[in-house]
């Protein structure tokens, strides 16, 4: 009875995410729903578009010994992650766009707001949440995370709506800014370029909120899961074309020349997984530089390698905000190299705890 009275007298929050894969924003996410000051003052539940890989990912980074029922996977409609298998699996640009046109013109018909918005409607009826937050991307996020914006302020106009903002926003229609300005009360991002980025399209500056970001990851003793007698380079984040690894790869083969006793004793390790996976395994290859550059895949145990690492590179060329793989970089007292993108500039100083470069693709 009085474990029921302290539920009671809490806020029900609902975490509310939609990303194609399971990645630093929904570490963000962990930091909320794991916190101590968090689980204290609200009863949260964590609920998602639902992808098999994604769930797995999720509980697999999880606590052994965590209620999983508070962690709901939705049923909706959305071709976010469909077009990226398809980017994925489809090499050719045309074949792309015609195997995408059927859920294209399916999306167009009305089919996928209607069962989502039903969706959403019986989920936080059932919920009661006091608090939604919503997280994504960038800006505009996915059209389920508006969709879910628009159908809360329309249905249940006293729960508060937090919209995440982890990467730079791009431009959007005024019909949707307009209804975002309506149906959001907090945008939160962690750069002052993106927030002013986000007042430039539009967004009222009196609804977004700017801070650092946070994270809870805890670090353990080294796995010793590279050699010891090398220069260790780490880097980690999704093989993407924004997050740049095409270009860091480059950069390690032109040392061949202009620096041969560092190429001699140099890794290059890269943790991620995503659609550049291909086009990096035959960079190495091209270049010969199989016994220098390693691609790991997505691992669990990343904190580990950038524990172990001498330098940690954040190549980033675009698309960022304050990624969490940088403080955990910092945390460990790495010596960094990045791209002075977003909130990399606001967090180091070039020279000073850092190497910071101007994004290039020369």
């Amino acid at each position: 009875n009085i474990l029921k009275k302290v539920i009671s007298s809490k806020t029900n929050l609902l975490i509310f995410s939609h990303c194609s894969i399971y990645g630093g924003s929904e570490r963000l996410m962990k930091s909320i729903y794991l916190g101590e000051k968090f689980l204290n003052e609200y009863n949260i539940i964590f609920s998602y578009l639902y992808y098999p890989f994604y769930k797995k990912s999720l509980l697999n980074d999880l606590p052994i010994d965590i209620d999983k029922s508070r962690f709901i996977g939705l049923a909706l409609f959305s071709n976010a992650r469909l077009y990226h298998l398809i980017n994925s699996i489809i090499k050719n640009r045309f074949l792309r766009k015609i195997t995408k046109f059927p859920f294209f013109l399916m999306s167009l018909s009305g089919i996928y707001v209607i069962w989502n918005s039903i969706s959403f409607i019986l989920f936080i009826y059932k919920r009661k949440p006091r608090i939604v937050h919503i997280n994504n991307g960038g800006f505009p996020a996915s059209e389920v995370c508006n969709q879910l914006a628009i159908v809360i302020k329309l249905f249940f106009p006293s729960i508060t709506v937090v919209y995440q903002v982890n990467s730079y926003p791009v431009k959007s229609s005024k019909a949707l800014i307009k209804l975002m300005n309506k149906s959001v009360d907090y945008f939160v991002t962690h750069s002052k370029s993106n927030r002013l980025k986000l007042v430039e399209l539009g967004i009222k500056d009196k609804k977004i909120c700017s801070f650092p970001s946070y994270f809870s990851d805890q670090f353990e003793e080294d796995l010793k899961l590279m050699n010891g007698n090398k220069f260790n380079i780490v880097s980690v984040g999704f093989l993407e074309k924004r997050k740049g690894h095409y270009y860091l790869i480059n950069s390690i083969n032109k040392l061949k020349n202009y620096n041969p006793l560092l190429f001699d004793n140099i890794l290059l390790h890269i943790i991620g997984s995503d659609n550049q996976y291909d086009i990096l395994s035959k960079l190495i290859i091209d270049r010969n530089l199989q016994d220098k550059v390693t691609l790991c895949g997505s691992r669990s145990d990343y904190l580990y390698f950038i524990n172990f690492a001498d330098v940690f590179v954040l190549p980033s060329l675009y698309d960022e905000d304050l990624p969490l793989v940088l403080l955990s970089a910092m945390k460990c007292g790495k010596v960094i190299i990045g791209s002075k993108i977003a909130g990399v500039g606001e967090l180091l100083t070039n020279m000073k705890d850092s190497i910071l470069i101007e994004p290039t693709i020369d």
